[in-house]
């Protein structure tokens, strides 16, 4: 078997995850087939809950194994959001990576928990929590009130 790539995956508060590349390749592969457009890489901490962007695509490696780990060895989920503009058609998604000893219910119950401060959309607009309604919006195309 060949080398796998290592990228060592930091939350703006200090803690970590390893992860071998072709578990970040995985979650790009199910990003791409559940979402519209190129994904974009926001990661919600395990430790401290806070959502972040990673930068997967301009980050080297920290390191090489001849044994990744695998895909199969964690939950991973994905749970989309929208953003503070009310026109803005651009939606974010975040991504959790847990250890397999955490529940169903226990992720339900995370997510409400989740720092969403820190992420936006592509347009630039702060990301809604989880379980905020996007705001509606609408305009008049014909007639006049």
């Amino acid at each position: 078997m060949s080398s796998v790539a290592i990228y060592q995956i930091g939350c703006p508060r200090g803690h970590t995850i390893e992860l071998p590349e072709t578990i970040l390749e995985g979650i790009l592969l199910h990003l791409r087939g559940s979402y519209k457009g190129e994904p974009v890489l926001n990661f919600v901490c395990s430790e401290c809950k806070t959502a972040f962007h990673y930068d997967y695509p301009n980050t080297e490696p920290a390191g090489w194994t001849d044994a990744p780990r695998q895909i199969s060895e964690f939950h991973v989920l994905s749970v989309q959001t929208g953003c503070d503009d009310s026109y803005c058609g651009e939606h974010v998604v975040l991504v959790a990576v847990r250890n397999l000893d955490i529940s169903a219910e226990s992720l339900e119950q995370e997510k409400k928990t989740w720092n969403v401060s820190g992420v936006k959309c592509k347009n630039g607009y702060q990301a809604l929590p989880i379980g905020t309604p996007k705001r509606s919006s609408f305009q008049f195309f014909a007639g006049s009130l």
